[in-house]
């Protein structure tokens, strides 16, 4: 998979990273180690694993991941957020939660709009006509 066309090069690196657990702290789950590999699937690495303890950079090149959505977007695709303790986390997923769920009803109001819309246009369309 060193070209990747549907998933945006950001979303793409950082799910490999959080599945790896590149950044945990005992070390990395599983996942690929040597540079060989990494570069397979698009990506330069700046380090060595064989040293523990020591940071390794890994980049994808944007060639190879030319899916346009970053450039149309207009903002960033991927944003992580750090909270200061559980509960504020808790309090920031209930904002979002409450902001999906009203975008999902609107969403949902406009798709019954759509299909009265389209119903009534069907009605008239068909209705014989009077005269």
């Amino acid at each position: 998979m060193r070209r990747c066309y549907r998933t945006p090069g950001q979303i793409l690196t950082a799910a490999h990273a959080m599945g790896m657990g590149l950044l945990r702290p005992e070390g990395m789950l599983t996942g690929i180690t040597n540079k060989e590999d990494w570069h397979r699937i698009g990506y330069e690495v700046k380090g060595d694993f064989r040293r523990v303890g020591k940071p390794i950079t890994i980049t994808r090149k944007p060639e190879f991941s030319p899916n346009p959505i970053p450039e149309l977007w207009g903002e960033p695709v991927l944003e992580f957020e750090t909270f200061s303790s559980r509960e504020a986390e808790m309090t920031a997923l209930s904002v979002l939660t409450d902001y999906f769920y009203f975008i999902s009803l609107c969403s949902l109001c406009l798709e019954w709009f759509v299909i009265l819309y389209f119903l009534v246009f069907i009605r008239n369309k068909f209705r014989p006509d009077p005269t």
